[in-house]
């Protein structure tokens, strides 16, 4: 005989409530199983708002130092229904991408970038960052010239008596 019909006939062999015991096993595995695939298909569709709101800078460090004040503040806040940058709400896209400009002033600046989910939950990242600019540095303004109007002019010194020109 092969080893088939061997185990085949030993399985007839066994008697009823070892066939029901072993059936009550593969039952309870299956629902564990499956038990199992729905718990991990909720966390993984869940992870997200359990994680929370998260914010990404990655063009920005603090304790940086800016040459130009004009600063592009582009980063992604995961999970946020609200981004404020400075106590101003700026716009974010279906992904959670933002992309703003910031103007610092000469010297310490504080950038505070909040945002929160929508559950409520708030994070706050500030970043400290210098703005070097040359003291020396002057820009003089420029008078806009319109064709129209002469330059202007200064009268020249005259005596007062004569009305003659005064020449120096």
């Amino acid at each position: 005989m092969s080893w088939k019909k061997e185990e085949i006939s030993r399985r007839k062999d066994l008697p009823n409530h070892m066939k029901k015991d072993i059936k009550t096993i593969i039952a309870f595995f299956a629902i564990g199983l499956l038990f199992l695939g729905i718990v991990g298909y909720a966390y993984s569709r869940t992870r997200n708002v359990i994680a929370g709101v998260s914010i990404t800078l990655p063009n920005i460090e603090d304790g940086q130092t800016f040459t130009d004040p004009v600063v592009g503040m582009k980063g992604r806040a995961k999970n946020a229904v609200k981004v404020l940058l400075d106590d101003r709400e700026i716009g974010v896209d279906k992904d959670g991408n933002f992309d703003e400009l910031l103007l610092l002033l000469p010297g310490y600046n504080i950038i505070t970038l909040e945002a929160e989910d929508r559950f409520g939950k708030k994070i706050e990242k500030n970043y400290h960052v210098y703005l070097k600019q040359n003291p020396y540095e002057i820009e003089t303004p420029t008078i806009p010239e319109t064709p129209d109007t002469p330059p202007p002019t200064t009268p020249l010194p005259q005596d007062q008596d004569t009305n003659q020109i005064i020449i120096h």
